[in-house]
């Protein structure tokens, strides 16, 4: 039995997922702080510390998860922006992607908060994901 099987024993396959979606987003963000901007730099560490944040807390709530590093999304997520970076200016103008990206990670919140209506924990998640909402909300004047 691997780690993984053995987890989704004790952890919903939803509270896997949006770990793992929020570990591959932070993947981008870390590219994009360093690549970004000085005048988006700050909206993009906004994001990141977001999702740092909500990745601590996911795992207050569930300290079975481990981190097993970024998954595939992760890396596609640090090389798209590395690339785009090469040709063109990491700012406002990657609000539309990091939107659509973001639209990923909160249908991972919705399914993670369908798995715990019975649970404690649905009250926590759908927090994080007002928390993403409202950041969403915040910069949907930038394009």
């Amino acid at each position: 039995m691997t780690t993984q099987q053995h987890l989704t024993d004790r952890v919903p396959e939803s509270f896997l997922d949006l770990h793992q979606a929020i570990i591959d987003t932070i993947a981008g963000f870390e590219t994009v702080v360093e690549k970004a901007d000085p005048e988006f730099r700050p909206t993009a560490r906004q994001f990141l510390t977001l999702h740092r944040s909500h990745h601590a807390r996911l795992h207050a709530l569930l300290p079975d998860i481990l981190d097993e590093g970024e998954g595939v999304m992760g890396k596609i997520n640090r090389a798209v922006v590395s690339m785009r970076s090469w040709f063109d200016e990491i700012d406002t103008d990657i609000m539309d992607q990091i939107r659509s990206g973001e639209r990923s990670v909160e249908d991972a919140f919705a399914a993670a908060i369908r798995d715990a209506e019975n649970s404690g924990d649905q009250s926590a998640l759908q927090i994080m994901r007002g928390e993403l909402a409202d950041l969403l909300a915040e910069t949907a004047h930038l394009d």
